[in-house]
């Protein structure tokens, strides 16, 4: 039967009942079970106060005891309870006590209490704790019957440990005091009842305690989330270890669901009497099996272990030291790059004066050993400038060269700061499902002697109280980790405590989401996720662009004579206009177009992109070309031709081949394709990819073979599964996922009710229908395409107003899916970024200005 399901409305309370000496309830800390343990009993009773009452404001009968609640004969007769009897464990005693008030006391006009909680309080339950609360909470059924345990508890209060602890140098030389609860929700085991039934050889709380203790004692951390996390994690698996079931003396065991660990600092702040942080897990759960334990000793993995790394930084150009970082992984033998997440901006932690961090997550498969993966990570921070105690900590034998082009000025004057400014970190998240301890002595193998020797080997124990462990114990707690791994293994499982990352990051606290940022590459703007849809101003160096109006080209129509005096003021213009990005074209890919020399192409972008950072022009440089000949040649002249590349303002690739190697033009001078060097540049050179779909070349295109996607379900899947195929390949090369955009292609290969399609349902690409898709920035180019005339009728340079439909369009079919949706991943599907490449920048910027006021505020 099960208890009323409305709780009565009023409530009698006593608090802290003394009885008259010690009960015998539980042994003592020194195995001295007869004389008792001192306790106090606190109980409330649920009642009915209703009937006192005659009409509105006014009682019955104010002086009569029969229409009170008598408190002090229920106490008298828990104290002679107490008094006249012993008791096999507190658990017993408490279910007693709540029976006695139900069954005998607490009687009003209008029938008995409905609900009892009693809590005792036992005095120095084992040796340093200072109290144990054991909590029972019993109901009377609705309809009658004997009383049903509701809820069971048992708390350990203030264990007091003394143990190194803090981040800050002087929190290091000496143990602080620190204090540890923890309690435990409890059922009784299926087949019996909380007081009788056979008894179990199963743990003691006592024992939990002292395991605790011991672990607390002996740790070095520097957060007291990596020790409650550590500390949580041991007594889980000792519960576990017996079932889940957990015994305090009485005759049958209980099964354990939930175990909470508080772990506090008194002395943390001068202003506050304590700092805590607290750990829930839940215990309900089967078993896991846990991945292999792996130390020094274990052999090298006979095949690829897949791991997650986390990386971030905050010195410098911060999106080209974690680029560094992933090329340089990727250069190490026995370790091939799998994946990364997006980057995320996150404000500092534990040292708060400095600047924000770029963070990311990696997926890598490898063959090499804990240590030596440890190794050769701690090796690239080094190559990269982190300050020591870092370097002493890499063996000699170990070297990483990296070939880097980055702003070493930044790091002039740097000096090492336990978490304080870096520009890069390298720690190993999960190896595999194994659970590795690495001891600290060996980290410093190879070091000199001395005070960076011993900086090290501190450095570890901080880590890891002693040792260096993976998992990282800072997992659960450290949203700047659980959002970048949710891009790249949301269902990863962790090997501790069970719970997938999405779980994990569902536990922490609600706050506000990091950001998302994308970059331009090496010394680009960073630009954060749906901040706003940016437009990308569209200058044509070709003589033969279907969509130039006459008077427009900024080529003669014999190929010469480049007008650079008014390719700048055409950029000047569109980024008065509105213009965020300018994309720059010298190789028409309209349908029929024929393919000119590469250095043709090359010397039309080189000299104009010069042009315009010679004129102080620093915005974004789009590259649109497919030949990777070209973009390198363009790329590194103008790094070339400035002072510092640091100072550029970033340029990306726009390949309308999705990276493929080109379209197969006609004509004489046609170069060879390469379908994966501009991949390959891409990755080695930290350049951003804008990856277009199409199908076929600009003689095949318009067929209708390319237009058919009905094997597929429809354009929007087709587009869908071949757009994440070429992700996947650009990400298998080495691009970092953060350097990708996915353009639908609009215009290419597709009916105009395709294209249309397309626009109506591009939230679709970055939503999901494919794993590689999600999340990627949408890049599209509706302007002045053929698909718009079939609906309005124009000449391509008439077909302004219907661009700036299309764009409306486009900002609201991407965000206005999301905008109702704010909850866990939603959120960055609301905030998706958008780039519409345009030729009539004022029209188009003011239309997108107006759709981002409308959609992206009711984000």
């Amino acid at each position: 039967m099960s208890p009323s399901a409305v709780a009565s409305p009023d409530r009698v309370t006593v608090s802290r009942l003394r009885p008259d000496g010690p009960v015998l309830c539980m042994a003592n800390p020194w195995d001295q079970a007869a004389i008792g343990s001192l306790l106090r009993v606190s109980f409330a009773l649920d009642v009915d106060l209703r009937p006192l009452h005659g009409a509105p404001g006014h009682l019955l009968d104010d002086h009569s005891l029969a229409r009170s609640v008598d408190y002090s004969a229920a106490s008298e007769q828990v104290r002679a309870h107490l008094r006249t009897e012993s008791f096999g464990s507190p658990i017993e005693l408490a279910i007693g006590v709540a029976e006695l008030l139900l069954g005998a006391h607490g009687r009003i006009v209008g029938g008995p209490a409905s609900r009892a909680e009693v809590t005792l309080h036992v005095e120095r339950p084992f040796l340093l704790a200072d109290m144990l609360e054991v909590r029972c909470v019993m109901a009377l059924p609705a309809d009658g019957g004997p009383a049903v345990v509701q809820s069971l508890s048992a708390r350990v209060c203030d264990v007091r440990v003394a143990a190194v602890i803090g981040l800050r140098e002087y929190e290091r030389h000496a143990p602080q005091p620190i204090l540890l609860s923890f309690d435990l929700h409890l059922a009784p085991v299926a087949g019996g009842s909380a007081c009788g039934g056979a008894s179990a050889d199963v743990s003691r709380l006592g024992d939990l305690c002292a395991a605790a203790v011991a672990t607390m004692a002996a740790s070095s951390f520097g957060t007291l989330e990596a020790l409650v996390t550590v500390v949580i994690g041991q007594l889980e698996e000792r519960i576990r270890a017996t079932s889940g079931r957990v015994s305090l003396g009485q005759s049958a065991p209980l099964q354990a669901e939930t175990l909470t660990v508080d772990i506090g600092k008194p002395i943390a702040l001068p202003a506050a009497d304590c700092a805590a942080v607290s750990a829930t897990r839940r215990l309900d759960r089967p078993a896991r099996s846990l991945g292999a334990a792996l130390s020094d000793a274990s052999p090298a993995p006979s095949e690829e272990v897949v791991c997650f790394l986390a990386i971030g930084g905050n010195i410098g150009d911060r999106s080209q030291f974690l680029f560094e970082a992933v090329r340089a992984l990727r250069r190490i033998d026995g370790v091939r790059l799998l994946d990364t997440s997006f980057l995320y901006e996150t404000p500092p932690a534990y040292v708060t004066d400095q600047p924000a961090f770029l963070n990311a997550a990696l997926k890598i498969a490898t063959t090499l050993t804990p240590r030596a993966l440890l190794r050769a990570c701690k090796a690239i921070e080094v190559a990269l400038g982190r300050p020591a105690p870092c370097g002493s900590i890499v063996a000699a034998e170990s070297p990483v060269e990296i070939d880097v082009a980055i702003d070493r000025g930044a790091l002039d004057g740097l000096v090492y700061v336990r978490n304080g400014p870096r520009p890069i970190d390298l720690d190993i998240l999960f190896y595999g499902d194994a659970t590795v301890r690495l001891e600290a002595e060996a980290l410093s193998k190879g070091a000199p002697p001395g005070p960076a020797a011993d900086d090290a080997l501190a450095r570890a124990s901080a880590l890891g109280g002693g040792f260096l462990t993976i998992p990282h114990a800072g997992i659960p707690e450290r949203e700047f980790v659980l959002r970048p791994l949710m891009d790249i293994a949301p269902d990863f499982v962790h090997p501790v405590n069970g719970l997938t990352v999405a779980e994990m990051l569902a536990q922490l606290p609600a706050r506000d989401f990091p950001p998302r940022v994308y970059s331009f590459g090496r010394g680009g703007q960073l630009v954060p996720h749906g901040a706003h849809t940016l437009t990308v101003g569209i200058l044509n160096l070709t003589p033969d662009s279907f969509s130039t109006a006459p008077g427009e080209h900024l080529v003669a129509s014999a190929g010469t004579g480049l007008d650079l005096d008014r390719v700048e003021g055409l950029a000047r213009s569109m980024l008065d206009q509105g213009a965020h990005i300018l994309d720059l074209g010298s190789q028409s890919t309209r349908p029929g177009a024929v393919e000119i020399p590469a250095d043709v192409e090359a010397e039309r972008l080189l000299s104009s992109c010069v042009r315009l950072r010679q004129a102080g022009i620093r915005a974004p440089l789009s590259l649109d070309t497919y030949r990777p000949a070209v973009a390198e040649r363009v790329v590194r002249g103008v790094w070339a031709f400035e002072r510092e590349a640091f100072d550029a303002g970033g340029i990306l690739i726009n390949d309308v081949s999705g990276g493929a190697g080109g379209l197969a033009l006609p004509g004489e001078e046609a170069a060879p394709r390469d379908p994966g060097g501009m991949l390959r540049l891409c990755a080695n050179l930290n350049i951003p990819i804008v990856l277009m779909h199409v199908r076929g070349d600009t003689a095949t295109m318009t067929s209708a073979e390319m237009k058919d996607y009905s094997a597929q379900g429809g354009v929007v899947r087709g587009v869908a599964s071949e757009l994440a195929s070429r992700v996947r390949a650009a990400i298998e090369a080495g691009v970092p996922r953060w350097n990708i955009l996915v353009d639908p292609g609009l215009g290419f290969a597709k009916t105009p009710a395709d294209s249309l399609r397309l626009i109506r349902q591009v939230a679709d690409l970055p939503a999901g229908l494919e794993h590689d898709l999600r999340g990627m920035p949408v890049f599209a180019g509706p302007s002045r395409k053929g698909f718009l005339a079939s609906v309005v009728p124009r000449e391509p340079h008439e077909r302004v107003l219907l661009t700036a439909a299309a764009c409306s369009s486009l900002v609201g079919a991407l965000l206005g899916r999301f905008a109702a949706d704010r909850a866990g991943d939603a959120r960055y599907d609301a905030d998706r970024p958008l780039l519409l490449r345009v030729h009539d920048v004022a029209e188009c910027a003011e239309a997108t200005r107006l759709s981002d006021a409308i959609w992206r505020s009711a984000n």
